[in-house]
């Protein structure tokens, strides 16, 4: 029985060790912070595989507004997504997680949020 389950577990650890080693990309992250973006010209985006978008802030109802620049967040997950880097959203920031907590207890009001920031 012994002699059995060596020869397995021999066997399992031969495999595995020839294996192929996979190999992860290289993640370059970057922050864009929604109150520096009229210093943003002349960035290339194309290193970025991934920018968090800084802050989106919930109000008391689990709406999310990002600093008023709403409008131009568009064009940025566009531009992002052109240069194939992925687009994330930081919530709260500074006192902007205050409501954080009442949303997540109210089911409308989480459901809110999360349609928001998808």
């Amino acid at each position: 029985m012994f002699g059995s389950k060596l020869k397995v577990t021999t066997a399992l650890m031969l495999a595995l060790a020839a294996s192929r080693t996979v190999q992860a990309a290289d993640v370059i992250f970057g922050y864009l912070p929604t109150w520096q973006l009229d210093k943003t010209d002349g960035i290339d985006l194309s290193k970025y595989t991934h920018v968090t978008i800084a802050f989106a802030i919930p109000d008391e109802t689990g709406q999310l507004s990002m600093d008023n620049r709403d409008a131009v967040l568009g064009d940025w997950v566009g531009k992002l997504s052109d240069n194939k880097a992925k687009s994330l959203v930081s919530l709260g920031g500074w006192t902007g997680s205050k409501h954080m907590s009442p949303i997540m207890k109210d089911k409308a009001k989480r459901t809110q949020m999360i349609s928001d920031m998808v």
